[in-house]
């Protein structure tokens, strides 16, 4: 399988009224079910499994609060 990380823009300059900035992730393709795209999974396939947990407590740490995750399907046009 191969996958690549089409989208992950950078925030405006202006961060959120609270001071945290919102990023927006897209994966493509997206396969639903099928295969496993979070983080932890994806470090570890990259980076073997120590390091990936390593990685993922990191980023876990960045983080402001609850997350949250949309299932869109791109138009045809």
């Amino acid at each position: 399988m191969k996958c690549s990380l089409t989208g992950f823009p950078r925030p405006t300059n202006r961060p959120n009224e609270d001071g945290t900035f919102t990023y927006l992730v897209m994966f493509d393709p997206s396969y639903s079910g099928k295969y496993d795209f979070t983080t932890s999974n994806l470090y570890s396939k990259i980076y073997g499994e120590e390091k990936g947990k390593e990685l993922d407590a990191q980023l876990a740490e960045t983080l402001a609060g609850d997350q949250k995750s949309y299932t869109m399907i791109q138009s045809k046009k």
